[in-house]
């Protein structure tokens, strides 16, 4: 099992212009036990500012993955932007 660790800028709903965070709480949580949601950050996607926000995840590769696809659809992204990061560790 390969774990990784992102950091992922989830912009606006490209229709409404307007970020549900309570929808990307609902997603994210739903699949992993643990999680950072950062809000709001401005972003900026092809010139334009957009209300932005920070999702900070670790889990399986796979389900990380899948749930940042699952999050494109859902809020109607063009893109999510994520980073791998160190790994994460737990005192």
């Amino acid at each position: 099992m390969k774990l990784i660790t992102i950091k992922a800028f989830i912009g606006s709903d490209n229709k409404t212009k307007k970020l549900d965070t309570d929808k990307i709480i609902s997603i994210v949580n739903a699949k992993h036990e643990a999680f950072t949601l950062q809000y709001p950050v401005i972003g900026y996607w092809r010139g334009e500012a957009e209300q932005t926000a920070v999702l900070y995840l670790s889990d399986e590769r796979s389900k990380v993955l899948n749930t940042l696809n699952e999050l494109k659809e859902a809020l109607n992204q063009e893109a999510i932007a994520y980073q791998i990061e160190n790994d994460l560790q737990l005192i």
